[in-house]
């Protein structure tokens, strides 16, 4: 008899993403279990349960997912569930908490892709990381560090704490980052001048009635050529719409990426 093909869906927080389980469905899974409010010394056992339960074949139908929001706990929570396994009792595990590792991955391949045109790539840039302590950011940040490239964390209001969780994330993970000043517009103006790509955080509103500076910051001159902040807004706002919105924040904050124009 065939096995149906289960999804245990892992995470600290107190509910399961309805998105998770939406992605998980229509990827293809006939049953999603979730689990929630794990801690991270209860995941051996949940997955030695899932394991032991099935014979090898039937493991292949079988996966573990780790949500949640917290990047570092769904790293060690994926860890520890690989851990507990042996051939041929083995599944796939799969993290995206907050759906950073996807987002922060298509957000890279974009960047990337529009860099080969005119034949560079990731490794070669210094990026400025606005919002990089968030799970998006945070992941961008390794993601593009693991390529080679130099990367400039931006504090935006206390320099100690960033580079605190700084030094947490090169221990962790072996990469190269930088702390930046991004406490004022003067220090952002620094920071971007300093830099070939701009990330920057969405907070999930549009609005057009805060200063137009930060605008400003990210249409600097550069070697002849614009730096422009990617901003496709839905005019809610009222604004004039796409390119020409002088908030900070735009509807779409997947496709705010850093845009080179002639």
């Amino acid at each position: 008899m065939n096995k149906i093909s289960i999804l245990h869906l892992v995470t600290a927080a107190k509910n399961a993403s309805p998105f998770d389980v939406n992605m998980a469905f229509d990827a293809g899974y006939e049953k999603i279990m979730p689990y929630t409010n794990v801690l991270l010394n209860e995941v051996v056992a949940l997955t030695q349960d899932a394991i032991f339960s099935r014979s090898p074949s039937g493991i292949k139908q079988e996966a573990f997912f780790f949500g949640g929001r917290d990047i570092h706990l769904a790293l060690d929570m994926q860890k520890a569930a690989r851990s507990a396994m042996f051939k041929p009792f083995e599944m796939s595990t799969f993290s995206d908490p907050s759906g950073a590792f996807t987002t922060a991955a298509a957000m890279l391949a974009k960047v990337d892709a529009h860099l080969q045109k005119s034949q560079q790539t990731l490794g070669q840039q210094t990026i400025a990381i606005f919002g990089a302590s968030g799970t998006v950011g945070s992941t961008a940040a390794l993601i593009a560090a693991r390529q080679g490239a130099k990367i400039m964390m931006m504090a935006h209001a206390d320099t100690a704490s960033m580079q605190a969780y700084v030094d947490n994330m090169q221990q962790r993970y072996d990469v190269q980052l930088t702390v930046a000043d991004g406490s004022s517009d003067a220090a952002k103006k620094n920071s971007v001048g300093a830099s070939q790509c701009c990330f920057v955080r969405n907070t999930g509103r549009c609005t057009c009635v805060r200063p137009r500076s930060f605008r400003k910051i990210f249409q600097l001159e550069s070697s002849g050529r614009r730096k422009r902040s990617a901003a496709f807004c839905d005019r809610r706002c009222g604004c004039d719409g796409e390119w020409r919105c002088d908030c900070r924040y735009c509807d779409c904050w997947l496709r705010r990426l850093s845009h080179w124009s002639a």
